[in-house]
């Protein structure tokens, strides 16, 4: 049974389930580790028991071609420890070191999620045939690059549903600020434009 570090959990979602926890439900998690496996892992609380950088052992109890692996994952058994990964393998997602304070991961629901990797896909994917996109899929690189634009859109979207817009039409164009005009080059005033027009 493999034993690595996890470098990652991400909270997908909840279900009714017999088997559930007192809330009568399962919560599954995308789980990632440190030898490059990761896959949906159910448990009974929403909440794991474990955490990242904790040694597990686990087991791939599915692999679908379509919806990915499914693991069952297990504290280490006998005081076996994870293999360490030589220094240029140390994901570039690296634990901080002992005493820097850790922010709990943001809650990202699974239709967000699904919608930042879909766009990131699109944007990526542009006008690329189908013979460069099977490239695509198989490269790291690619697939990196889809997990750091999906954040950065799913970050855009809780900032603004958080009620943090960025300014209007109407103040990223006016040359105002706080009702003044803005100087211009040499201290001059630059002319006014005709934004008032503009109701945001």
């Amino acid at each position: 049974m493999p034993i690595s570090k996890i470098t990652s959990i991400v909270y997908r979602s909840a279900f009714d389930s017999a088997h559930g926890g007192q809330d009568g439900k399962m919560h599954s998690h995308t789980v990632a580790f440190e030898d490059g496996t990761s896959g949906a892992a159910n448990t009974k609380t929403q909440v794991p028991y474990y955490k990242v950088g904790d040694a597990m052992q686990y087991t791939i109890t599915e692999d679908n071609p379509r919806y990915g692996k499914k693991l069952k994952i297990e504290k280490v058994q006998g005081g076996a420890t994870a293999p360490s990964l030589a220094p240029d393998h140390q994901p570039d997602y690296a634990q901080p070191s002992v005493g820097t304070p850790v922010s709990p991961l943001p809650h990202v629901n699974g239709p967000t999620a699904g919608m930042g990797v879909k766009t990131a896909l699109e944007i990526l994917t542009k006008n690329k045939g189908d013979e460069e996109i099977t490239q695509c899929i198989c490269s790291t690189a690619f697939w990196q690059a889809v997990y750091e634009t999906a954040s950065d859109i799913i970050r855009v979207m809780q900032t603004i549903e958080g009620g943090r817009l960025a300014k209007s039409v109407k103040e990223r164009n006016s040359g105002v600020v706080a009702g003044r005009p803005k100087p211009g080059p040499g201290g001059s005033v630059a002319p006014s434009t005709a934004m008032d027009d503009v109701p945001f």
